[in-house]
């Protein structure tokens, strides 16, 4: 196999991997989505990249669409202060500085207990941090919650008044095609979390 372009996000790829392709690969691609908007710019680019401007139109269109249906429903909602787990031993967040905080942003949805210097933060659950917490949401990646993982938390820390979900974390935290229906995925979500 000889590939001709490489796509690294720059979250997930570090600077010597990318490196050691440049000898290999003719074309590196770097892709850094932090807001929503961003991948208008991202399907831009590929469909440049590619030949296919045509079809990043169509996504562009599709997208902003999206973008829209979350914006007119998320009017409607009140505004809610939540927790994303992305991982436990010890418990990490994200934090407003992230993609996927952003696009919880669209559903009036702002992230709390981050420490802003730090993309995904460790956190201390305190009964203060959870009486500021309307909802708290353990994501599917990159560690893999699941049911269970919330019984314990139950067990561990009183949170009998919040809101808590899985969400499926790669529906609001990818970008490109899976961004609109990540859009998708989150109103409906949203609508249906209580």
């Amino acid at each position: 196999m000889q590939p001709t372009h490489v796509l690294l996000g720059l979250d997930e790829n570090s600077r010597m991997l990318s490196q050691q392709l440049k000898s290999m690969v003719p074309n590196i691609v770097v892709t850094h989505q932090m807001m929503p908007r961003d991948n208008l710019d991202l399907f831009r680019l590929f469909g440049g990249t590619f030949n296919k401007e045509q079809k990043a139109e169509a996504f562009c269109t599709e997208f902003e669409k999206a973008l829209r249906d979350v914006s007119t429903t998320s009017r409607r909602m009140p505004e809610r202060r939540v927790i994303m787990f992305v991982s436990k031993d010890p418990w990490t967040c994200i934090s407003q500085n992230t993609y996927s905080s952003r696009v919880l942003d669209l559903v009036r949805w702002r992230t709390v207990g981050d420490d802003k210097r730090v993309r995904f933060p460790k956190i201390k659950i305190t009964k203060s941090l959870l009486s500021k917490t309307d909802i708290l949401l353990f994501s599917t990646s990159p560690f893999r919650f699941n049911q269970d993982d919330i019984l314990d938390f139950f067990d561990e820390y009183d949170c009998a008044s919040n809101s808590v979900s899985l969400i499926d974390g790669e529906m609001i935290s990818w970008g490109g095609k899976r961004a609109i229906d990540g859009l998708q995925y989150l109103q409906k979500f949203a609508q249906e979390l209580k």
